[in-house]
């Protein structure tokens, strides 16, 4: 969302409309979006860029169009107009491509949240520019092994990943933490402890947090 809002504003554009495609409508998304956009355009504000309006559009899902094109879809099917079957590719199988069952050797397995609120708190930069920095290092899926995830659960202590085999779990994260990681943990084998943080019974908070 970010990166295509970016290329909105970079393009010239005054007025942004965002129309959520996703089916079936989900108003927890839609929340969300709302905090991701939002927080684009306070970035926006802060760097003195002029001030785009953004609005967004109800659901594709909740369009009366949506139903009148499934209803053309089945009407052209009955009246014979082609439709490619689908069959197995050669050489399919219920196992897949080999190297779908390599395990590589890896020192670090990553596993980095993007989750909905670690997004809203602009975990979509701090990822790419982990895995630019990874890349250019030479280390990605080879030293670290790279998976990304679903929610991690402490999401006000996000952006956040956790680094197996240690089990640290790096949060608050942003593009100058990451490097500090790639260089100090994954290079040199030392924790961050400025940002690492161990499970515990009693809520945590990241350095400038309000208490």
């Amino acid at each position: 969302m970010p990166q295509a809002l970016d290329l909105c504003a970079q393009s010239g554009a005054e007025r942004i409309l965002v129309v959520p495609v996703y089916l079936p409508d989900d108003r927890n998304l839609g929340s969300w979006l709302v905090k991701v956009i939002g927080r684009w355009k306070r970035q926006r504000m802060s760097s003195d860029v002029t001030d785009v309006q953004v609005s967004m559009s109800p659901s594709l899902g909740d369009h009366e169009g949506i139903a009148n094109t499934v209803i053309q879809l089945v009407s052209d099917a009955q009246g014979g107009d082609p439709i490619a079957p689908i069959s197995p590719r050669r050489g399919d199988s219920e196992i897949g491509e080999p190297e779908w069952s390599v395990i590589p050797p890896h020192k670090f397995h990553l596993m980095q949240c993007r989750g909905p609120r670690c997004t809203a708190r602009g975990s979509g930069d701090v990822w790419e520019h982990l895995n630019g920095r990874l890349m250019k290092e030479g280390m990605l899926d080879k030293d670290v092994l790279v998976a990304q995830t679903g929610c991690l659960f402490p999401c006000n202590l996000g952006p956040m990943m956790v680094v197996y085999p240690e089990g640290v779990w790096y949060c608050g994260l942003n593009e100058a933490a990451t490097d500090r990681i790639v260089e100090e943990h994954f290079r040199n084998g030392q924790v961050v402890s400025e940002y690492a943080r161990k499970p515990a019974s009693h809520a945590q908070r990241m350095t400038g947090q309000p208490t």
